[in-house]
């Protein structure tokens, strides 16, 4: 008879799950691995079939062989409706994964900002987390870049800005290592700290934007008062060095022009490298010879940012 239940729900046939209930058919039967009727009618969507089993006295605590509710099914897969409906039937809005992942981090990870909404206006926890790396929906949509999900988790008082994944890194960190310049922008606004670095490594968001050559993030960052000659432990590494070492033409540009030593080295092997060193050693000939030539102290930055926060020109 749960066999015959699951496959109408999943298959959305009402009329077929009213005909074994109307038999006496228990609503809350289970497959062997603990899927029921409203697990598989929440997971793909059907409303109808979801309002039939909970008039029916469907559980909505219970989980699955995932150990997911089906709110938590819902909200993986995106059913607007289905979620609504769930919590408007008191299904536990907190009650997550073992790991952690509750129905609001699958929406905030998949940018269901509607989604989001609803769950924070039923009592979601904003700073409930995947508890093998602390991972908050807020760090998941930075990360992904999901600027109206970013703004709408900011938005609601409980949310911790700088809160840290286990290795130290930030919403900010991961939306600059990434180059999510709107992220980033929102993100400083709110009050992000600019020189939090990653517990692992010692390396801040400046130091992770330039690395990868994000330029747009950098100059944001140094605007907002980033040290742009921090060093990352344990080889001294500046975010010049690094920018350097990659090629980064236009981030070293910005990075010297907001007061980068030119001469900040690191020792390895035999002795100093230079950026400068590093650039022609890595095949970086454009880099090494702007670096040579470059006299910070004349370097004067005018910037702006619009939208798309674009260098201006430097002279």
């Amino acid at each position: 008879m749960s066999f015959k239940m699951c496959c109408f729900a999943d298959r959305g046939s009402v009329s077929g799950i009213s005909q074994l209930l109307a038999g006496g058919a228990d609503v809350n039967s289970s497959l062997p691995d603990g899927t029921t009727a409203l697990d598989l009618g929440a997971g793909n969507g059907h409303l109808d079939v979801v309002e039939r089993l909970l008039a029916a006295g469907a559980a909505t605590e219970h989980q699955e062989h995932r150990e997911i509710t089906a709110l938590g099914i819902a909200a993986q897969n995106g059913h607007l409706a289905v979620v609504t409906r769930l919590l408007a039937a008191g299904a536990p809005v907190n009650k997550g994964h073992p790991d952690g992942s509750t129905p609001l981090f699958y929406a905030a990870s998949f940018d269901r900002l509607e989604m989001v909404e609803r769950l924070l206006a039923a009592g979601a926890d904003v700073e409930m987390s995947r508890t093998e790396h602390n991972v908050t929906p807020l760090i998941i949509a930075a990360q992904r870049g999901y600027l109206g999900v970013v703004e709408r988790l900011l938005a609601a008082p409980a949310t911790r800005t700088n809160n840290a994944r286990v290795d130290g890194a930030t919403a900010l960190w991961l939306a600059a290592a990434i180059g999510h310049v709107k992220v980033v922008r929102r993100l400083l606004a709110a009050g992000a700290a600019v020189d939090q670095a990653k517990t692992s490594d010692g390396t801040t968001p400046l130091y992770s934007a330039a690395y990868s050559g994000h330029w747009e993030v950098v100059l944001l960052l140094i605007r907002a008062g980033a040290e742009v000659n921090g060093e990352t432990a344990p080889d001294g590494a500046t975010p010049l060095w690094c920018a350097a070492f990659n090629g980064h033409l236009d981030a070293v540009e910005c990075l010297v022009a907001g007061g980068a030593d030119v001469e900040r080295a690191i020792f390895a092997g035999l002795g100093p490298v230079t950026p400068a060193m590093i650039a022609e050693a890595k095949g970086h000939t454009a880099v090494a010879e702007r670096l040579r030539t470059i006299r910070k102290n004349n370097a004067r930055l005018i910037l702006y940012c619009d939208d798309a926060c674009r260098l201006a020109q430097f002279f």
